[in-house]
């Protein structure tokens, strides 16, 4: 366990001295302004981060407005609230968390079941639960027009979903 810690300190410290340059600003490796324009101010970043803040506000409240409770989606799917939650803790279901409360968006759940491959598509999607619910209810051009949630209820409509899902990662 000691020789452990001996790494990890190691490793720490090259890591630091590895970030030091850029965290002080001395860093020799530059960006082109030509190419990507000059370094915003300080008033710039925080309107930029003011504008960012507002947008994910808004994606919440939207991606909020058809959720379910815990108790409602148990109720939805034949099973106890508990079994909600091993589903959720397993990977079968997402949740947008507010607060210390979990609201799991309806989109998930197709009829009294939840959607075709869900858990593939939670397991392969490279962002988390809102950009995840964001992505499963907006119309792609990949998929004709069609939602990835909508898709998954077609025949066939797994592999595609999970082909564009696929695209979005780092690997693709």
């Amino acid at each position: 366990m000691r020789e452990e810690n001996r790494i990890q300190t190691i490793l720490a410290g090259t890591l630091d001295g590895l970030l030091s340059p850029s965290a002080t600003g001395h860093d020799t490796d530059q960006l082109d302004d030509s190419l990507w324009g000059s370094t915003p101010t300080d008033e710039e970043l925080v309107l930029a981060r003011r504008a960012s803040c507002a947008t994910l506000a808004g994606a919440m409240r939207e991606a909020l407005s058809d959720t379910l409770t815990r108790n409602q989606a148990a109720d939805r799917l034949g099973i106890t609230p508990q079994a909600v939650s091993k589903r959720l803790a397993s990977g079968g279901l997402i949740a947008l968390r507010r607060g210390r409360v979990n609201r799991l968006p309806a989109w998930q759940f197709y009829e009294d079941a939840v959607l075709p491959g869900l858990k593939q598509v939670i397991s392969i999607y490279p962002g988390g639960a809102l950009s995840l619910t964001i992505w499963a209810t907006s119309p792609s051009p990949d998929l004709d027009g069609a939602t990835p949630a909508q898709t998954l209820t077609r025949r066939g409509g797994l592999a595609r979903v999970l082909e564009t899902a696929r695209a979005l990662t780092p690997a693709a």
